[in-house]
């Protein structure tokens, strides 16, 4: 994950309709508990990541998302409302996972038009 400067992967179902519904998360901290021990690598992403956020019970990381059609003020307000680093963004017509939208992301975006 590091290697490609990821932070989380989104998990979703093919095989369930509407197909690409992001179910939920793994998180880099999820992957650095770990590592004590690596036999928990070998468990399901479920499992894995029910055991991971029995363990760290306040890190829970909701999976929130918005539509490609939703405007740069909501998203803002999405992100401050609910504390979160990233939205998934999902095709408005097709409900699939389009994208992920970071903080990083709009703060790059913004700040050379704020000078």
């Amino acid at each position: 994950m590091l290697h490609h400067k990821y932070y989380s992967l989104g998990i979703i179902d093919t095989e369930i309709e509407p197909k690409n519904v992001i179910l939920t998360m793994i998180t880099l901290k999820d992957v650095e508990i770990s590592f004590p021990d690596f036999e928990r690598l070998l468990l399901s992403t479920f499992d894995f990541i029910a055991l991971a956020r029995q363990m760290h019970l306040k890190d829970i990381n909701p999976t929130i998302n918005c539509s490609t059609s939703d405007s740069l003020e909501k998203v803002i307000k999405k992100f401050a409302v609910t504390k979160i680093h990233r939205l998934f963004i999902r095709n408005e017509v097709t409900n699939d996972l389009s994208s992920i939208l970071t903080l990083n992301h709009i703060i790059k975006f913004l700040a050379p038009r704020a000078g």
